[in-house]
């Protein structure tokens, strides 16, 4: 079992991962919240933590939505990839 520091990285990482990948969808449709799902349940992530996490990250002003089961990122989730990238 993996330790507690290793289990937070391994969350950044993961949150990191979804902010690019929303970043890179296309506006105005945004990406979708299946695909997203489905690309992370193949490691493991099972519904209920994917929508705690997507769920996180809304409360958080990284993304919005989901809008028609897609989500945006934020300005806010673009200052922190940007900052995320020079760590």
């Amino acid at each position: 079992m993996m330790d507690e520091r290793k289990q937070k990285e391994a969350l950044v990482l993961l949150c990191e991962a979804i902010l690019e990948t929303v970043a890179v969808a296309q506006e105005p449709i945004g990406a979708p919240s299946g695909v997203l799902y489905a690309g992370l349940m193949q490691f493991g992530l099972n519904l209920e933590s994917y929508q705690q996490i997507m769920g996180t990250l809304v409360r958080s002003g990284f993304l919005r939505g989901p809008d028609s089961h897609c989500y945006h990122i934020t300005d806010a989730g673009r200052a922190w990839l940007a900052s995320a990238s020079t760590l």
